[in-house]
């Protein structure tokens, strides 16, 4: 096994790249991981899959989207609103929250991540932020 990380280190190093990245790297790219192994005769590193060396790209995206800062929108309204579009046309809601972001960027990541965080303007009226019980919930 020394012999193993020795070559690793030397690559590295000639690469001017950590032992470590350059493991991650041929991960990232198939050339390392249990799979590989699997297909060479040799039993896959349980460790590596247990510690998560082993996942699907959806796993990885998900993992990335969670780790991103969600969108920050501001609270604006709250409660039952009427909406007038572009084209004149008013939509009525009887529920509903209308938060405001600080660019078309943070509102089209929201749009996307289908998630935002958000905070109560400053002069929000108290009365907008408890809302009665209603038999609808």
């Amino acid at each position: 096994m020394a012999r193993h990380t020795d070559s690793l280190k030397t690559a590295a190093s000639c690469l001017d790249m950590s032992r470590t990245g350059l493991i991650r790297r041929l991960r990232d790219i198939g050339l390392l991981g249990p799979q590989r192994l699997a297909d060479e005769g040799r039993a896959p590193n349980n460790k590596a899959t247990r510690c998560g060396h082993n996942k699907s790209e959806k796993t990885m995206a998900k993992k990335r989207q969670h780790t991103t800062p969600l969108p920050q929108g501001t609270l604006h309204d709250a409660g039952e609103l009427t909406v007038v579009t572009q084209d004149g046309e008013r939509v009525h809601h009887r529920a509903a929250l209308v938060l405001v972001f600080d660019s078309t960027n943070a509102l089209q990541r929201a749009i996307d991540a289908h998630r935002c965080s958000y905070r109560v303007r400053r002069d929000m009226p108290e009365a907008q932020l408890h809302l009665g019980r209603s038999s609808d919930q």
